[in-house]
């Protein structure tokens, strides 16, 4: 097992924060919608993310927009869509497709960090940063309007730092992520945020976010996302089995619940990992894990605060039984290839991890206290009642595996062999060029108000796009191929023969 530690690195940075803080009020631009004379520089590429052709790239999750409006919400509803340590989780609530534009309503449980005399709440959006061994998952660029109890909230976000999307390679390994605390990608500095004329935050394109609302200590946000995603693939889904897990007890990192986990031992209760088999249609070539979260965040302890954050909801690590043992970590959901897994960081030592093509089993969420069971102060200090860690103990999670057909429809996607960095990778010393002028491509959802839109009106052809062959010959031996977006998000994948 091995359980997040806190992200803290950029919270290293935190006197940048208050130089930022600083300057006149103001700084963070009005940006009008694209189509209305406005700047598009908000929503151009930096340099990390500049497309090109690579000879490889990392595998991905299909991210949660490419499935809304295909997958019913009756399956994605209440998923963790994004979860960094330190920065809470992102759950979704509902969605729809009209047209290129999705419209995601979500949920934010943020994280309160103290640092002196500056404090204030740190979220995700939806894009999935890889970190260690997990899966990123990268989202095209969005706007969102946020609310506390109905009342908008947006402007009081000052800052942020993300992880910019592309065809690109990793620039550390597992290994120095886990050591550092930092992405496997190359993230950004903090920056200033910028809004649309209407108040909506603008978000480039990314692999994770890691937004600031300074002085601000909020528990939970309602969210509205807004993103221009043309559908690439065709998604069905096949079938949804339900399972049930107790909460796992043994090795890894423990965070705050050292405490807990000893009174379980001494209450006579061993170790357990639960998993069960599975068995994919035949028809089916990715899978969704839907998992509740548990409601005890044991691995945020900022320095200022460390137990402020203990009774906030938060995900965890579940993972793929393979021939070798276990897969890397998943700690949220997306779409997932059925047929191609990659082993463990901890479980080899190569430059890169070594891949399965067959699945066996689902691990249950790898939580030391299950889901529906709230924080008591006793998980840190000591004295559970015995009918607590019974309940700790006993009580079941459930857990839901929806698998998919997913079929490519888009003649624009590039065919990319895999590879997933192992704790022998050194990291890419190759620069990316600096970004070509901003284009339509990057530009942000329209959302002007509707008597501005134009009304493109639908027309008929014969016409039929030719897709390219989903053959694996060039792809790797330990990976195979991804089919890549033009902005690095991977939504198909061929597997090893």
């Amino acid at each position: 097992m091995k359980l997040t530690h806190l992200r803290v690195q950029p919270l290293l940075r935190l006197w940048l924060v208050i130089a930022l803080l600083a300057v006149p009020a103001g700084v963070s631009a009005e940006t009008a919608p694209p189509g209305e004379n406005s700047d598009t520089s908000a929503g151009a590429l930096p340099p990390e993310a500049v497309t090109a052709s690579v000879d490889w790239m990392e595998p991905q999750g299909i991210n949660i927009v490419d499935l809304v409006g295909q997958v019913p919400d009756s399956i994605l509803a209440g998923s963790i869509i994004s979860h960094t340590p330190g920065f809470g989780i992102v759950r979704y609530e509902s969605g729809k497709r009209q047209g290129n534009i999705v419209t995601i309503t979500a949920k934010i449980y943020p994280r309160y960090v103290v640092d002196g005399k500056w404090n204030g709440s740190l979220f995700g959006c939806l894009g999935q940063p890889a970190r260690i061994d997990q899966f990123g998952s990268a989202t095209p660029p969005a706007i969102v309007h946020l609310f506390d109890n109905g009342r908008s909230v947006t402007r009081e976000v000052d800052l942020y730092t993300y992880v910019p999307s592309g065809k690109m390679k990793p620039v550390r390994s597992p290994r120095v992520s886990e050591s550092t605390n930092q992405y496997r990608y190359r993230e950004s500095e903090m920056i200033p945020t910028t809004f649309t004329v209407d108040g909506a935050l603008i978000i480039p394109p990314n692999m994770g976010c890691e937004f600031i609302m300074s002085f601000k200590n909020y528990r939970e946000l309602g969210a509205i996302f807004i993103i221009d995603a043309p559908a690439k693939t065709r998604i069905q889904t096949i079938k949804t089995e339900q399972f049930t897990f107790r909460s796992y007890l043994g090795p890894g990192f423990r965070g705050l619940l050292g405490s807990l986990v000893s009174q379980l031992y001494a209450a006579g209760f061993r170790d357990r990992a639960e998993s069960v088999l599975l068995y994919p249609p035949t028809d089916a070539d990715y899978f969704f894990v839907h998992f509740e979260p548990t409601l005890v965040d044991p691995h945020t302890a900022f320095p200022g605060n460390p137990h402020g954050n203990l009774d906030r909801p938060v995900g965890g690590t579940y993972r793929i039984g393979i021939p070798q043992g276990l897969s890397v970590d998943h700690v949220n959901s997306m779409g997932l290839p059925l047929y191609s897994h990659w082993q463990d960081v901890d479980q080899g030592s190569g430059r890169y991890l070594n891949y399965a093509k067959t699945p066996v089993r689902l691990t249950g969420p790898e939580y030391f206290i299950p889901s529906g069971i709230p924080y008591n102060s006793c998980m840190v200090n000591g004295g559970c009642p015995r009918d607590l860690l019974d309940r700790i103990y006993n009580t079941t999670t459930t857990v839901k595996v929806t698998y998919l057909r997913v079929d490519r429809i888009s003649a624009d996607l590039e065919r990319i062999p895999l590879h997933m960095a192992g704790a022998g990778y050194t990291g890419t010393t190759i620069m990316p060029e600096e970004p070509a002028a901003p284009t339509g491509e990057t530009q942000l959802p329209d959302v002007a108000p509707a008597a501005k839109r134009r009304v493109f009106l639908p027309c008929t052809s014969a016409y039929k796009v030719e897709l390219p062959a989903d053959t694996a010959a060039g792809c790797s031996s330990d990976g195979g191929c991804g089919w890549f977006t033009a902005d690095g998000r991977m939504v198909d994948y061929i597997p090893v023969p």
